[in-house]
């Protein structure tokens, strides 16, 4: 099949994906279902990819074959990162990061108030270990004791992230600050707003992404291009890509945006092309392997399905939205009048962000209902601009922040209009309309997100193998659509 043989990465990243949740889930028929589709996709191929199945449902029970033991004791903590956090009745500070003991490393997080450990090294906390879930812990401490010849980057990341919040603090009102601190850094310190987005299905604008790698990269690459040649510009344009990485700190979706980013300058240093879709498995492969437990994760779930139906079903959804939107050539378009140019040019943009949320919500809709039990209707809506302003609001915000330590006057503006846009985009969002604020709640059960995803994963190939047999196109006697074969 031409499929397979096109996006191996792909193939090799489900493989591991579906060898982990075998480990992990128990989940044997959904091994076996894979194995099967493997050798009808490409008998040739299928063992090596079954091998990598396999191999990853052994390494992981290697990895996770003892666990710590919960109760009052001591443990080493590594300290991944440290935010604020904020409750109606206290505030303090999340620390999050690994917990070695007794020969094992589990996922840990410490919520601690008063006085704040600085996140520059390890520690040995005494107190109390909590098991909160089959793989992760909490701690209680009671004592903090450095461990000497240690070292995080924690401590200056988060200072990094506050500089950010009290300059936005500064020059802008307190809200449109917070929204743009967690643009930018992924952190939402306002629980008003985690609750305002989290209600109309717009969680994943706050969370660091691809979208999000991609505006800071164009921004660097618009500033770059008349300085520096092409092959200079992509080695300085990878520097960025880290150094954001640095700042936003490592989580599943952002681990995968850095991954994707990296992949995709590093190809062009070497002069070679990748298929978004092979990219995406190469990200699965690479990132399971470094963390196999993030597949539990609903933010990495979230992140590599919605980036896989975009890549995968946006061109069968737009096509099939072009029965009612009918494109029109780049001559044709120039041939209208103004006015039907400019209603042309609307009509396209939306059909174009309606494939696109179409596409990503045939994926998500299941695992929303599954995980959170709940999809808001309006986030159909919502999804068709929104992320559009908070784009345009970000860049705005960009060169706001390169400008103000070289000159704070010219940057002025920048944070004006940046603040501007967020308070309007703010505004929007507090205040959706209460007639059609409605929501479909329903719980679904797990074993139906695999057949459910394994369908799209089908259509999707079949489309790619074979286009759609029809397509819309100009003809002189009025109909806008021609059969192919």
């Amino acid at each position: 099949m031409r499929f397979s043989e096109e996006h191996p990465a792909l193939f090799f990243g489900l493989s591991a994906l579906i060898g982990s949740f075998l480990y992990f889930e128990t989940a044997w028929w959904l091994a076996a279902a894979w194995a099967l589709l493997l050798l009808f996709i490409s008998w040739k191929r299928a063992p090596l990819q079954i091998a990598l199945m396999l191999f990853f449902c052994i390494y992981c029970s290697h990895l996770f074959a003892s666990s710590p033991i919960p109760g009052i004791g001591k443990a080493i903590f590594a300290i991944r990162s440290v935010e604020r956090h904020r409750s109606p009745f206290s505030t303090g500070w999340i620390y999050k990061g690994e917990v070695h003991t007794q020969g094992s490393r589990r996922p840990c997080t410490i919520v601690t108030h008063g006085d704040r450990p600085k996140a520059d090294c390890d520690y040995l906390v005494h107190g109390e270990l909590v098991e909160q879930d089959r793989f992760t812990f909490g701690f209680k401490p009671k004592e903090w004791e450095r461990v000497p010849g240690t070292w995080s980057f924690a401590e200056m990341r988060f200072r990094a992230k506050e500089r950010i919040r009290t300059l936005l603090h500064k020059k802008m009102k307190s809200r449109a600050a917070d929204f743009l601190t967690a643009l930018f850094t992924g952190e939402v310190d306002d629980r008003t707003l985690r609750f305002e987005f989290g209600r109309l299905g717009l969680q994943h604008i706050l969370a660091i992404s691809g979208f999000h790698f991609a505006l800071v990269a164009a921004f660097a690459a618009l500033l770059l291009r008349p300085l520096c040649p092409y092959r200079p510009r992509l080695i300085a344009l990878l520097a960025t890509a880290t150094l954001y990485f640095l700042l936003v700190g490592n989580s599943p979706p952002v681990l995968r945006s850095f991954l994707a980013a990296a992949l995709f300058l590093s190809g062009r240093l070497l002069q070679r092309r990748a298929s978004g879709l092979n990219l995406l498995g190469a990200c699965l492969l690479f990132e399971i392997a470094i963390d196999p437990l993030s597949v539990l994760s609903v933010g990495f779930q979230l992140s590599f399905l919605s980036c896989g139906a975009i890549l995968l079903l946006n061109a069968p959804v737009r096509r099939a939205l072009s029965l009612l939107l009918p494109k029109r050539s780049l001559k044709e378009s120039a041939a209208l009048p103004p006015l039907s140019q400019f209603a042309y040019a609307s009509t396209s943009f939306f059909a174009r962000a309606l494939s696109l949320t179409l596409a990503v919500n045939l994926a998500l809709l299941p695992l929303l209902l599954h995980h959170f039990h709940r999809f808001p209707f309006l986030s159909l809506l919502y999804n068709l601009f929104i992320p559009s302003l908070s784009a345009l609001s970000l860049l705005l915000f960009l060169p706001a922040l390169a400008l103000h330590p070289l000159s704070p006057l010219l940057a002025l503006p920048f944070f004006k209009l940046s603040g501007f846009l967020a308070d309007e985009l703010l505004e929007i969002v507090a205040h959706p309309p209460a007639l059609l604020d409605a929501s479909l709640s329903a719980v679904l059960p797990g074993w139906v997100l695999a057949p459910w995803l394994g369908a799209l994963f089908l259509i999707g190939i079949y489309f790619q193998e074979r286009p759609l047999i029809f397509s819309p196109v100009s003809s002189k006697n009025g109909c806008p659509f021609q059969w192919r074969s």
